[in-house]
């Protein structure tokens, strides 16, 4: 058996196995040695591949002395991208093409100054919402080139952070159904198909998200335990790649209660022995646009009904349980909708005690959708 390269380590991440190794490429110009480290790989094959095809190119595998933000970056890139999930690493990848890139992406990374950051980020403040991530993301590009010698500062670290746009924002303080609304639309949807009508019903009596809800299977739905077990989500990765993945945060993977409304449903629903609750005719997953189409279709079917966006639902099933019984606390409702922190409110929240389980899955009983 060939001998393994002591380089190369393993090491858990979200409770996978993982491997990582760093290399050492060589000398630059200047005789500083160049070091880089790469993680996320699957398995020992993954990584030892990757590092001899580093070890080939040697110091090829650097950027040039006078990197542009571009090189800087596609070095970056390279090693996140393992350690992050894909759909992760997609938004991470689309932030830098559509608001780092245009301005900085051709420059020279140590002919950027302050002031032309400063400027950047007050224009960007007025265009986007979460301004603050990607001028974090500059600077983080910053310091990876300045570990690598090819800048000396950080201009991002010099600049005062602008203040949010004073632009309306969007308005979400009434994205929410009150029961009398939910019971209307619930019957619109039953109307207009099973599919939707089971949908819509599934995320107000869970306040999952739509990605959740898609990615379910028939086994994630345990009628005996009178549960259903949220695992994985549907998203987009890196080249528009699309499938099932493991929920953002360790919270995210919970059961909610499954009420006896939403059993009887769900047992009428099932007409074929495709393992997925909602899918293509192929068998596929549904494709996560697809939600958006169905709620249109019920607004279409009602004109008179008033309109909320699909996350609302999750807003809708907080505030009608909390509504329905004081007894019920908020960390309790925020716990089965899987946030790692309380919305708006709250930074932190403790996982739904026993008791609260219990009045959560009474209070869903009680209201009849």
């Amino acid at each position: 058996m060939p001998k393994r390269n002591p380089a190369i380590k393993k090491y858990v991440s979200r409770g996978q196995t993982k491997y990582k190794f760093q290399a050492y490429l060589g000398q630059d110009e200047n005789g500083k040695s160049i070091n880089t480290t790469r993680s996320g790989f699957d398995s020992y094959a993954q990584a030892s591949s990757a590092f001899n095809r580093l070890k080939a190119q040697g110091l090829a595998a650097k950027a040039p002395k006078k990197a542009t933000i571009e090189e800087v970056w596609s070095l970056w890139f390279d090693s996140y991208k393992g350690g992050v999930k894909e759909s992760t690493a997609s938004k991470t990848l689309t932030s830098y093409r559509v608001h780092i890139k245009p301005t900085f992406g051709d420059k020279k990374i140590s002919s950027i100054k302050t002031p032309a950051v400063q400027l950047w980020a007050n224009q960007l403040a007025g265009q986007l919402v979460n301004y603050k991530v990607v001028v974090r993301l500059l600077g983080t590009l910053f310091e990876f080139a300045k570990r690598l010698d090819y800048c000396k500062a950080n201009p991002v670290k010099q600049i005062i952070m602008p203040k949010a746009s004073s632009r309306p924002r969007r308005d979400i303080s009434t994205n929410y159904y009150s029961r009398d609304e939910l019971q209307r639309f619930l019957r619109d949807a039953k109307e207009v198909g099973s599919r939707t009508y089971v949908f819509f019903l599934m995320l107000a009596t869970t306040g999952m998200r739509k990605g959740e809800a898609l990615a379910l299977d028939w086994s994630d739905i345990d009628y005996e335990r009178k549960q259903i077990s949220i695992t994985k989500t549907l998203a987009y990765g890196l080249g528009g790649k699309y499938g099932v993945q493991t929920p953002k945060t360790k919270a995210g993977v919970r059961t909610v209660p499954l009420t006896d409304r939403l059993e009887k449903v769900l047992k009428e629903y099932r007409s074929d022995l495709c393992p997925h609750l909602f899918h293509t005719v192929d068998g596929d997953y549904l494709r996560l646009s697809k939600p958006a189409q169905w709620l249109q279709m019920v607004y279409k079917h009602d004109p008179d009904l008033r309109q909320i966006r699909i996350h609302g639902f999750r807003h809708t099933f907080a505030s009608l349980l909390i509504a329905a019984d004081p007894s019920i606390k908020p960390t309790d409702v925020q716990a089965l909708l899987g946030h790692e922190s309380i919305d708006i409110t709250m930074e932190i929240y403790t996982h739904a005690t026993q008791e609260g389980r219990r009045n959560v899955e009474r209070v869903l009983n009680q209201l009849d959708f």
